[in-house]
């Protein structure tokens, strides 16, 4: 049978434990601010950025009016 320890016994055993858990809480906490940040960042460039409907529109729209230019000079040379 396991006979039970004492307080001060577990006490002496659990202490390392609980430094290990406080800092792990600290690294995550820490961990959590810098994704919080990130995540800030990324949501700022997203609403930035053009969508890949307007990039394509205006790819398209450069295009067809390059082409027009191209085809004038070409008919009043």
């Amino acid at each position: 049978m396991v006979e039970p320890i004492s307080r001060d016994e577990f006490l002496a055993h659990i202490e390392p434990i609980r430094g290990n858990i406080q800092e792990l809480v600290q690294l995550q906490r820490e961990q959590n601010g810098r994704v919080c940040k990130m995540d800030t960042r990324l949501g700022i460039l997203e609403d930035r950025a053009p969508t890949r409907v307007a990039a394509t529109i205006g790819a398209a729209t450069g295009t067809f009016a390059g082409g027009i230019v191209t085809f004038l000079q070409y008919l009043f040379k």
